[in-house]
């Protein structure tokens, strides 16, 4: 028995990422902070209420999925979870916090109790991470740097499971249409009193500017899928044009980045 576990199975990816292992043959087990009781009833699926905000059910949902997953003959996750949202740091609050918590805190310890699992079955780890951990645009700087901890945990991992033949992937996206660009931008809090006001007020053209150029779910999901199953992936893959060409730019030319954002947003 394969097992997969999918956190933040509702979502577009986890679900599409979910669906296509279980046509596989894998068990999906998936986490959610919501209920979705059209995943619960699918036959093979089986789903545990996880809000990574509230650490209780974090905790006991760790030694759920463990339990669950004990007697698979190879145990894969996939971190799928996250959160992001549109502040100067200068403005952020608690989101700084809250977005650390969700986006590498919560996801490395649900692993964490999946590791002895993974390491004994050779099985395989996908970070969903984010072009942004490797060049971040203003107002995104805390999605940024929760996403850069989480590609620096998943590259000394894989050096750490490698030798068992297990693997740890991180998968540095580029813009999907997942609807999380319109999301985020509807959920900003903006002072006017803000001294950043105006990068506020550059960031919905921005988006729609990268969204153009943006992959389908579907196109995006194959490429994930096929990370899992190669036999000898990377241990960081950009995932997108968008994504690939943000990662020659940044190991050619940093600064060209930078001042491309500020034409961008005339700043």
């Amino acid at each position: 028995m394969r097992t997969a576990v999918v956190t933040g199975i509702s979502s577009p990816l986890g679900l599409g990422i979910a669906q296509r292992l279980r046509e596989r043959g894998f068990i999906i087990i998936g986490t959610s902070r919501r209920r979705v009781s059209a995943l619960e009833s699918l036959p093979g699926f089986r789903i545990f209420h996880c809000d990574f905000m509230d650490r209780s059910t974090v905790e006991e949902a760790a030694g759920e999925i463990a339990r669950a997953c004990a007697g698979s003959t190879s145990v894969w996750f996939v971190n799928a979870a996250g959160a992001s949202a549109l502040t100067s740091l200068e403005d952020a609050d608690r989101q700084i916090y809250d977005l650390n918590n969700v986006n590498f805190v919560v996801p490395v310890s649900l692993a964490h109790a999946l590791l002895p699992l993974i390491r004994k079955s050779a099985g395989r780890i996908l970070w969903l991470g984010s072009q942004s951990s490797r060049l971040c645009a203003p107002l995104l700087g805390g999605y940024g740097a929760s996403k850069a901890a989480l590609r620096a945990y998943s590259e000394v991992l894989d050096l750490e499971l490698v030798h068992f033949g297990a693997r740890s992937i991180y998968a540095e996206l580029g813009n999907v249409r997942t609807g999380l660009h319109n999301r985020v931008l509807a959920e900003a809090r903006v002072s006017s009193n803000s001294p950043y006001a105006r990068l506020y007020e550059a960031a919905p053209e921005l988006s729609a500017r990268m969204l153009r150029h943006a992959m389908d779910v579907d196109k995006a999901v194959s490429r994930l899928v096929a990370l899992l199953e190669r036999e000898n992936p990377k241990p960081v893959v950009a995932v997108g044009r968008d994504a690939a060409v943000r990662a020659l730019i940044g190991r050619l030319s940093p600064s060209a980045f930078r001042m491309l954002v500020r034409w961008r947003l005339d700043w």
